[in-house]
């Protein structure tokens, strides 16, 4: 339940509730059993969640009079659950209001990939429900009756105007009353110049997101406002909208986020709690200061207070140019997010983002130049479980860590070994680790032929595992402990043996992004020994470190140079 704006426009609150409610084993044994038992359950509390607050309509200053369900349900599993998005509007079938209510409508059934259905019709006959601010039982709308309305003190949702009024109801009531588990209230205050005044921990985030992908996970949770910077592809995805093919999400074609802008410069023009970025980190073509300017300059800077910033880019270190911009700034130690991220996804076309299933974000605070605190202070803390419970509504598999650089260490021994094997050779990993096809009815290609299987085995498998166990070295020298909380040994194995679980599947088709990018004679990650990006930075560290690193030197010079320096 949202409400947008208050009688002066100055706050927005928010409620959810999490609801516990007991289905008879009698019925829990089909679907549409389990159905037929929750449903009378729902519609006997909706009047419960209506008249908990002076809620105003979702979208004008009226007073909100009807409340629209909108529910995706669960009820296969072993536990079934359901989420009911409620929407307290002036009137949901007759002008703009209701008109907006029924494009939401329609964008929730494409998420959920059901066809599009109308929002079911009121029995009106002149009928004018009563205020959502109103008692709940004699639905006095005067002002001086509201005056005296509270709330249940047992549920803290549901108000009276008077004693004798909760007595009437209970009966009613307590059907919803006693199955009540947690009540969240979130708050967030609009001064007159758009900054945000809020009570730590619990905002209504506004997000401005650079990657399709995560901009689909962040609408999906109903926390963020999301303002997506389309830059090469603005034209195709104004004109269509983003089609998403994910084995996890579903087949979603016209998605569209809140706001879709062609340039940073034309969305630096309101104040964001977070800022996305999801570029590749190629500092000797662009550094990304550069790519956020217009966040960075006047006038946003003398308007706005500085976001959290969310790096999703691969690389040690890759976050230092635009900690150094921020600081510059004076306006307090940068908030920015290092992330390690897993996910499968390819741009099939400007308009069309294939995923295969899983995407599981690790999130921690960038420290500069600290590798080993492991603890985030109460602030690091709001502003880590911000965005962490936005993605992780939204969908997603969603890791908070004290400290974020082992875990890009660990994530990028992927990117360092496997990036280069498939960049360099110019073969896909189902080359490495995919067997022929056992069933002539099934063909795919490429695939480990059995003369030269042994080849495999014998050099490419062991040059992959010296590869990861050097980085295991450096990890060593830099501090990681050798534990599940900072690298452990068997990182090596476990990568080694995920990757090959993903590429034995008949289905593979991802192609490692250097792979991509250099067969398009595009830029990637390893430019000069001075780029902070995954292989290179590393080899600074271990010269930094003193450490020999022969496997990892070999890849190194070979992706810059073709070769070995003195070949």
């Amino acid at each position: 339940m949202e409400e947008r704006f208050s009688k002066d426009e100055q706050e927005q609150r928010r409620l959810e509730v999490y609801l516990r409610p007991v289905i008879p084993a009698s019925q829990m044994y089909t679907v549409s059993d389990r159905r037929n038992a929750i449903r009378p359950y729902v519609l006997s509390i909706q009047i419960d969640l209506k008249h908990n607050r002076p809620w105003r309509c979702e979208f004008c200053t009226k007073f909100a009079r009807e409340s629209v369900w909108m529910t995706s349900e669960w009820l296969q599993l072993k536990t079934p659950s359901m989420v009911s998005y409620v929407h307290l509007v002036c009137n949901s079938e007759i002008g703009e209001c209701a008109q907006t209510l029924s494009a939401i409508n329609s964008e929730m059934q494409s998420l959920a990939g059901a066809p599009p259905r109308p929002l079911p019709k009121l029995s009106r006959n002149g009928t004018k429900y009563p205020m959502a601010a109103s008692c709940v039982n004699c639905n006095n709308e005067a002002k001086e009756s509201r005056k005296h309305l509270k709330q249940c003190n047992r549920c803290k949702i549901t108000r009276s105007c008077s004693t004798d009024c909760q007595k009437a109801d209970w009966a009613r009531h307590k059907v919803f009353c006693k199955t009540v588990k947690e009540v969240k209230w979130s708050t967030e205050i609009l001064n007159h110049d758009g900054h945000d005044e809020r009570n730590p921990g619990r905002w209504i985030w506004r997000c401005w997101i650079h990657l399709w992908k995560d901009s689909l996970i962040a609408k999906r949770s109903g926390l963020a406002r999301v303002t997506a910077v389309a830059r090469s592809n603005y034209d195709a995805v104004n004109q269509n909208g983003m089609h998403f093919k994910s084995s996890k999400y579903g087949d979603i074609p016209g998605w569209r986020p809140d706001r879709l802008c062609k340039s940073v410069g034309s969305a630096a023009d309101t104040p964001y709690d977070y800022v996305i970025l999801t570029t590749k980190a190629l500092p000797d073509i662009i550094k990304t200061p550069t790519i956020l300017a217009p966040l960075l300059t006047a006038p946003y800077i003398e308007k706005y207070p500085q976001p959290a910033y969310v790096i999703l880019q691969n690389g040690l270190n890759v976050e230092v140019d635009l900690y150094h911009a921020i600081k510059a700034l004076a306006q307090g130690e940068p908030k920015i997010i290092g992330t390690s991220l897993y996910i499968g996804t390819n741009l099939l076309a400007p308009d069309v983002v294939e995923h295969n299933g899983f995407d599981r974000p690790t999130l921690g605070i960038y420290r500069h130049n600290d590798f080993t605190t492991t603890t985030n202070s109460p602030e690091e803390t709001v502003i880590l479980e911000g965005i962490a419970s936005i993605l992780a509504k939204g969908g997603s598999t969603v890791s908070v860590v004290p400290e974020i650089q082992r875990k890009k260490f660990s994530k990028n021994f992927w990117n360092v070994a496997f990036s280069s094997l498939t960049s360099l050779t110019g073969y896909t990993l189902p080359s490495v680790f995919r067997p022929p096809p056992s069933d002539p009815s099934i063909q795919y290609e490429p695939f480990v032929a059995p003369k030269t299987a042994h080849l495999i085995n014998e050099f490419t498998i062991p040059t992959l595992k010296a590869i990861m166990e050097e980085l295991v070295s450096l990890a060593r020298a830099l501090g990681f402990p050798d534990s599940e909380d900072g690298l452990p040994s068997s990182t090596v194995e476990s990568i080694l043996n995920n990757t090959a679980s993903i590429h034995v599947s008949s289905e593979s088709t991802h192609a490692k992004l250097c792979e991509w990018r250099r067969s398009v004679g595009s830029p990637f990650l390893v430019l000069k020994p001075y780029t902070d990006s995954s292989l290179s930075f590393r080899i600074r560290l271990s010269e930094q470190w003193q450490a020999n690193f022969e496997a990892l030197s070999f890849v190194y010079y070979d992706a810059l140079f073709g070769g070995y320096p003195d070949r």
